[in-house]
């Protein structure tokens, strides 16, 4: 039994800052999925119903995204978390309800997200991303930076790898100093 398909709705919540910018683009090319798609169970065209549960999770997949687009996380992560009852072989649908629960303000949660996508897909970059944003939020600043670094292992030509790491160590510098203000 897959855990982290049957969780909890989470409530959603007003955060202090909007994380969109810096949770990187979700997935939305169904890459991913179609790679988890036999010939046979792609997506009919002209909005014919899915029919196997592998079509019908791309499907909630895609409405998903939709969702997350508008700007309706709890939806969203509603929609990723069907998607992975019916097929929880797609690293896609993790990481983009770890992009959902950044948004929803449950961190742990879109950490753990990461780590399912991750095992699923131990090449792919984007989970490190995923850990690093849920890592910073968390305020797991040393983890958040590896997170990124091995991301970037994995992406070398990437920018925005090497602008996470800096970021995250100006906000471990600024809590420090805010700690060391306190004393």
């Amino acid at each position: 039994t897959d855990i982290t398909a049957n969780r909890p709705p989470v409530t959603e919540h007003t955060q202090g800052e909007d994380l969109l910018a810096s949770l990187g683009s979700l997935d939305l090319d169904d890459q991913q999925a179609a790679l988890t798609l036999g010939e046979d169970d792609k997506l009919k065209a002209g909005g014919e119903p899915a029919s196997s549960p592998k079509e019908q999770a791309a499907s909630l997949k895609f409405q998903g995204d939709e969702a997350f687009k508008r700007r309706e996380w709890k939806q969203a992560a509603d929609l990723y978390s069907e998607a992975i009852r019916l097929n929880s072989e797609v690293p896609a649908y993790f990481s983009n309800r770890s992009a959902a629960f950044v948004e929803m303000g449950d961190f742990q949660a879109a950490l753990e997200d990461g780590k399912v996508a991750e095992t699923l897909d131990p090449s792919w970059p984007k989970p490190h991303f995923r850990q690093g944003i849920a890592l910073r939020a968390l305020k797991r600043f040393d983890m958040a930076i590896s997170a990124f670094a091995y991301g970037q292992s994995l992406d070398p030509n990437n920018p925005s790898w090497q602008q996470e790491i800096e970021e995250t160590e100006r906000q471990k510098e600024a809590r420090k100093a805010a700690r060391e203000r306190k004393r």
